[in-house]
């Protein structure tokens, strides 16, 4: 199941629609929080991309608990990188510590909550790119920092 949280300021709401429009012909669920037109970011957080949750779990009510546990996760994240931008925090850090957010919850397929390969290891992939300068720092297959995310820095200045 694919989750997202659209949270937009200064967003053009005919392509934000189009955008939510064509996800959910992919039958992803999408929830789109306050879209205002006066501010100047925005922030897409996406929570992972398994089995859809309804595949699984037989229980509505169960479904209904975990579905809330997500959205709330998600919330929480979103809030924190909507501080650190109103903070004045550049827009490439508040990317990596998001992303550190989701690697570092179990509900997500990111980090601790990573699929295990057969040997029952996680290995990560992340990247990250500069929109201001398309500078870009990736890591493939690895399986030795908690983060995978924090180190752009490192390979981006190399």
């Amino acid at each position: 199941m694919m989750n997202y949280i659209i949270y937009g300021q200064n967003s053009n709401k005919t392509n934000i629609q189009k955008l939510y429009t064509r996800l959910k012909l992919n039958n992803i669920n999408i929830y789109i929080i306050n879209i205002y037109i006066i501010m100047t970011y925005s922030i897409i957080l996406h929570g992972g991309a398994g089995e859809s949750l309804k595949n699984i779990i037989d229980d509505p009510n169960k479904l209904l608990e975990l579905e809330k546990l997500y959205t709330t996760a998600l919330k929480k994240i979103l809030q924190y990188g909507i501080k650190l931008l109103k903070d004045g925090k550049p827009a490439i850090e508040v990317v990596e510590k998001c992303c550190i957010k989701l690697e570092n919850n179990e509900l997500f397929n990111a980090g601790v909550g990573a699929t295990k390969n057969i040997e029952n290891k996680i290995f990560h992939d992340a990247i990250i790119i500069d929109g201001k300068t398309k500078n870009w720092g990736a890591i493939c297959n690895s399986n030795i920092v908690k983060n995978p995310i924090k180190r752009w820095k490192q390979i981006m200045n190399k």
